[in-house]
């Protein structure tokens, strides 16, 4: 008798429990909504890097009304597709000159090139990278606050790097610290962007070969490659990979050497129900610090 007694005590009591549980979450359900938050938004914010699919717009629509003017842009370029399904944000970045290059050029043209290539590079990676650094920093704060799309596909970055550069808190995610810092180092360091692997090991040694072959033959930032067959592979490879997932507006730091236009009108050619639309943005400071760093390289 007494086991019974305690029995149907327990279960009125795990009844009230499981009663004050649904009471609590329909009290913080109504008010959330009592201040404009749905359920969706409410795991966008603690869960998720994108907002929730239901509260996206067209994408139709964000092409149309996509900004002509962002803070640290300079040029915009909009390619809209008919039907958009999906939108591509180029944002155009400038590599510095790493030790690595530096020495790559170095082998191939003598030591003769060595103290004026050192300062050349010094001269870039601390006086014209950080003011580019700073415009792309200015336009991914505006994008990601106007868009609510904390994801970033990043030129270099490779799936198998991607959680373990993620998962680093500190402000320097990568291991070159002699290379000026990177404003989605910053964001990243503010848990305001998480960084998406946008090659593979396959795309990106194709790619570094031919760019480190470029800068040897030329000594100067190009402009354009010599093998633009293997570079529109790569970036073929690139596109690929950010078009398998759902989000409809992506946004990606790649170099001003690359340009997606081919590779995406052949893609729309080839999938006319997934048609993508290309926007390519120039930070304000680019084409200078370009100018200025083909200068110093001459020198």
């Amino acid at each position: 008798m007494g086991s019974q007694s305690r029995s149907l005590r327990n279960r009125q009591k795990n009844k009230q429990s499981n009663y004050s549980i649904k009471k609590i979450g329909a009290y913080l359900l109504g008010l959330a909504a009592a201040v404009g938050l749905t359920y969706g938004t409410l795991e966008y914010m603690f869960n998720d890097h994108q907002p929730p699919q239901e509260n996206r717009p067209a994408i139709v629509d964000i092409v149309r009304d996509f900004p002509t003017s962002i803070p640290g842009a300079g040029e915009i370029n909009i390619y809209p597709a008919e039907n958009s399904k999906y939108c591509i944000v180029h944002i155009k970045d400038l590599h510095g000159l790493p030790d690595s290059t530096v020495k790559s050029i170095e082998l191939s043209r003598g030591s003769t090139a060595s103290e004026r290539l050192r300062q050349a590079a010094r001269r870039i990676n601390h006086n014209e990278i950080p003011k580019v650094q700073e415009d792309i920093y200015n336009i991914l704060n505006y994008l990601i606050e106007k868009y609510r799309i904390k994801d970033i596909y990043l030129e270099g970055l490779l799936p198998e790097r991607e959680q373990s550069v993620n998962s680093n808190n500190s402000l320097r995610m990568f291991e070159d610290t002699s290379q000026p810092l990177l404003a989605i180092e910053r964001l990243h360091f503010e848990r305001r962007a998480y960084v998406r692997a946008s090659e593979t090991m396959d795309s990106y040694n194709k790619r570094i070969k031919e760019e480190i072959t470029s800068k040897n033959e030329t000594l100067k930032v190009p402009n354009s490659f010599d093998d633009l067959e293997e570079v529109d592979k790569s970036e073929d490879t690139t596109l690929d990979m950010i078009l398998k997932g759902s989000t409809p507006i992506n946004f990606l730091i790649f170099g001003t050497s690359h340009s997606f236009g081919n590779n995406v009108k052949r893609r729309n050619e080839t999938y006319p129900t997934e048609m993508v639309s290309l926007i390519e943005i120039y930070p304000s400071y680019i084409r200078q610090a370009i100018s200025n760093a083909e200068r110093f390289l001459k020198k």
